[in-house]
């Protein structure tokens, strides 16, 4: 109730300020046809990296799911019978696999939120979204609220309004995370092989060098796609 309580307020103040402004637009005279600007230019929305979608995504799965109990296998290399099953929560599995691979958010914002939820994975703490949406940094919390907005409203009115029975996301969460974790690690490779082409035009002189880390990271990129198409077909 505290957290609806504070997302309604945040609302409120937002649909405040819009009338506010149009009220006092609505007290301007219009200006004269021939002083009128003429804007013939059609500005583009800045384009998303898909290496900027997956962080977003991911951090908004910690938000909205970070304390969801899934069930994971320890090991899906085994035969199914000698396969052991673990439970933890959403929290616990995001920060355990982006750790093991010492990976980092390229977008600083992402980055800040993670830590958040890293340090409490380490202090066996659990978030709660209340302390999320009233974070002093004022980015991070309105980031928390646009991604809760969507969890607690959207989805709800969709259902209501168009009588619509739709797959809940809990319900192929563990699947989803790791998805989007295997992508995300995916373009980061990527981006690492891009970089090391153009450290061997620049530095030949390091070539055997340059070469090993490249054949590792091809490795790895293979490794990740097969990954990839088996969570697709699974």
């Amino acid at each position: 109730e505290a957290l609806l309580s504070e997302l309604n307020k945040v609302r409120r103040n937002k649909l405040s300020k819009k009338v506010k402004q149009s009220s006092f637009q609505s007290d301007l005279p219009p200006p004269p046809d021939e002083f009128a600007p003429i804007d013939l230019e059609v500005k583009e929305k800045p384009k998303v990296s898909p290496l900027e979608y997956q962080e977003k995504d991911i951090i908004r799965t910690l938000i909205k799911f970070g304390s969801t109990e899934i069930i994971i296998t320890v090991d899906d290399s085994l035969a199914k019978e000698e396969q052991e099953k673990l439970a933890v929560n959403v929290a616990e599995y995001i920060v355990h696999e982006i750790e093991k691979d010492g990976l980092s958010f390229s977008i600083p914002l992402m980055q800040r939120i993670y830590s958040l939820f890293k340090s409490s994975v380490e202090n066996e703490e659990e978030i709660s979204e209340l302390s999320l949406v009233s974070n002093d940094d004022k980015e991070i919390s309105g980031f928390v609220i646009e991604s809760l907005m969507d969890k607690y409203s959207l989805s709800v009115n969709w259902v209501e309004k168009h009588n619509i029975l739709t797959i809940q996301e809990e319900e192929v969460l563990d699947r989803s995370i790791h998805k989007g974790i295997c992508s995300w690690r995916l373009n980061k490779v990527q981006a690492m092989i891009e970089e090391r082409q153009t450290k061997l035009k620049d530095k030949p002189e390091e070539y055997e060098k340059i070469l090993i880390e490249m054949n590792r990271l091809l490795e790895a990129k293979k490794a990740l796609g097969n990954e990839l198409g088996r969570i697709i077909l699974s």
